[in-house]
């Protein structure tokens, strides 16, 4: 059974992308979050807490374009253990969310959603999860940093994508 969580806090650094020999892109960034606490007749910023987020193909590559350093974020996923050895032979572990959605947390500010358009020879909506197909008009592309991606293949969606991450 995996635990799954849903978090809030400010991306710490710029978000770092990067592509498997496989093909597959996975991003990585790290999520603040600090309670505020109530103090006398005011409020205090509690202890700090860093959650390290990995993200994987199409959403990995959204959250790259989309997200910098600063910006308030919701992040939904499931909670993994990392285990690596080190070149000190010492053996470290650590929690990452395995993000399955990230978005702006719309409390703070505005955004301005823009739609990847679907380009010929995709997989259809349907084989990758969407309810409607309907619900994917088409888009135009603005700015020359914000080029569309295809979505991933049903077949490729089936992967896990730590067993390829872990592999590249």
């Amino acid at each position: 059974m995996d635990i799954t969580l849903t978090l809030t806090g400010n991306l710490g650094a710029e978000v770092e992308s990067r592509q498997t020999k496989n093909g597959m892109t996975v991003a990585s960034f790290n999520v603040a979050t600090t309670p505020r606490l109530r103090r006398g007749d005011g409020w205090i910023d509690g202890a700090t807490t860093w959650t390290r987020v990995d993200v994987f193909w199409d959403l990995a590559e959204h959250c790259a374009r989309s997200l910098r350093k600063g910006d308030p974020v919701i992040v939904h996923g499931r909670l993994r253990t990392q285990t690596w050895t080190g070149t000190d032979n010492v053996e470290h572990t650590r929690q990452v969310l395995e993000a399955t959605a990230v978005g702006h947390d719309l409390t703070w500010g505005t955004a301005q959603f823009q739609r990847q358009p679907r380009q010929s020879g995709q997989a259809s909506a349907e084989a990758v999860g969407a309810r409607d197909s309907t619900a994917w008009p088409e888009a135009t592309e603005t700015g020359a940093d914000r080029s569309p991606t295809p979505l991933r293949s049903a077949s490729a969606a089936s992967a896990d994508p730590y067993e390829e991450a872990l592999a590249a």
